[in-house]
């Protein structure tokens, strides 16, 4: 079964961008999002994160090697 989501109004759009802005001072994995916290925003984020990595073929091998290391939200030892 597919289930519709409910149309959003204007403040329900704005809020998801809102949330999904970077905010501070970039760390060595990345931006930090306080308030990445909604399954929206989160899914927002992770779509995101995907179209990137799905054209990443042009990108140099030391852009590609950070974007993926802060991408990760999994350990797979090499972080041991």
């Amino acid at each position: 079964m597919v289930r519709k989501m409910a149309p959003k109004n204007k403040e329900q759009i704005i809020g998801d961008g809102r949330e999904v802005t970077h905010e501070g001072q970039k760390d060595g994995y990345g931006y930090y999002f306080p308030r990445l916290k909604s399954q929206t925003g989160i899914m927002l984020k992770l779509a995101d994160r995907l179209s990137n990595i799905s054209r990443m073929q042009s990108w140099s091998k030391k852009r590609r090697s950070h974007y993926l290391r802060k991408t990760k939200f999994w350990k797979d030892g090499g972080d041991l």
